[in-house]
C-alpha cells in the first residue's frame, strides 16, 4: 500500500523534480558509506563512515536535511508543516551540505591528520556526496527555468485577454442603437412588440 503511493508520487513529479529526488536521495545513501580510508598495505589504518570518525557530526547534519528534502518532495502537498517552499528547501541542504563536505575534506586530508599520510584516498561515498550535489544543482535549476517559462506564458496569456476584451466590448456596443427621441422611441417598442407576436391593438389598451 505504501509503495503504491510512493510510485504513484514519483510518477506525478515532473523531470526536474524527478532529478533532484534521486540526488537528494543519493546524498542520503552516502552518509553511509566510506568517506576517508587511511589503510596501509599491511592493514593498519582506518576507514571511516560518513556518519563515524571524529567528524561523524557533519554526516548526520548532511543525513538530516537530505531526509528533511526527500520528506518534503513526497508530502508538500498534503502538508504545510514547514514555512518554506521546495526549492528554499533544497538549497538549504545544498549549501549546507557542501559547507560540511568541504570542512569533512579540510581535516581528514590535513598533512597533520591520519596515521599514514601517503595512503590517504577519499571514500566512494564522498565522491557520490558531491556527483549528489552537482545533480541537485542541476535539477533546481532545471525546476526553476520551467517555472519560470510557465509565469511568463500565463502573463503573456492575461496581456492578450485584457487588449482583446475591451476590444470586443467597444465592437458590440458599436452595434447597440439608442433612440433619440420620441419617434425612435416609439418606433424601437413598435418593432420589438411586433418580433414578440403581440397584437398591436392589445398594446394600445394596456
Amino acid at each position: 500500500m505504501v509503495l503504491n503511493k510512493i510510485k504513484e508520487k514519483i510518477k506525478s513529479l515532473s523531470g526536474p523534480e524527478k532529478i533532484i529526488m534521486f540526488s537528494v536521495f543519493a546524498l542520503f545513501i552516502s552518509t553511509l558509506l566510506p568517506w576517508y580510508s587511511d589503510v596501509d598495505k599491511y592493514g593498519d589504518g582506518v576507514t571511516y563512515l560518513g556518519i563515524t570518525g571524529p567528524l561523524y557530526l557533519s554526516g548526520f547534519i548532511i543525513l538530516s536535511l537530505s531526509a528533511l528534502s526527500i520528506f518534503f518532495i513526497f508530502t508538500k502537498s498534503e502538508f504545510k508543516i514547514i514555512p518554506l517552499n521546495d526549492k528554499n528547501i533544497h538549497i538549504v541542504t545544498i549549501t549546507l551540505s557542501a559547507l560540511m563536505i568541504v570542512l569533512v575534506s579540510s581535516v581528514y586530508f590535513h598533512p597533520k591528520f591520519g596515521m599514514n599520510i601517503s595512503n590517504k584516498k577519499a571514500g566512494f561515498g564522498m565522491l557520490l556526496a558531491t556527483m549528489s550535489l552537482v545533480t541537485t544543482v542541476l535539477g533546481v535549476l532545471l525546476s526553476s527555468k520551467i517555472k519560470k517559462n510557465r509565469f511568463t506564458n500565463l502573463d503573456r496569456h492575461s496581456q492578450s485577454l485584457d487588449s482583446i476584451i475591451p476590444e470586443k466590448i467597444s465592437n458590440n456596443s458599436s452595434d447597440i442603437k439608442i433612440p433619440q427621441n420620441d419617434e425612435e422611441l416609439n418606433s424601437e417598442r413598435f418593432s420589438y412588440f411586433s418580433g414578440s407576436g403581440i397584437d398591436n391593438n392589445n398594446n394600445n389598451n394596456y
